[in-house]
């Protein structure tokens, strides 16, 4: 969900969203690269209009980890 969302904010902008705020994901907040949720931790990477990266960190280790990109 988190790559279609980044993916559908490029489309509408110049370049990859760098905050979690600007991406209006409701649970995800953060005016920042960081942001959790109450099962995982994420990052995004977002550093040039040509791609981004987005890891999610499972904080409990019964549940996957994931990390996902996109490209221009």
């Amino acid at each position: 969900m988190l790559n279609r969302v980044q993916n559908l904010y490029r489309v509408e902008n110049t370049s990859f969203a760098d905050t979690f705020d600007k991406l209006a994901i409701g649970s995800i907040t953060g005016n920042t690269t960081v942001a959790s949720t109450t099962n995982y931790s994420y990052t995004l990477n977002s550093t040039s209009s040509e791609n981004t990266t987005l890891i999610a960190t499972a904080k409990d280790t019964a549940l996957k980890a994931y990390s996902g990109g996109s490209n221009r």
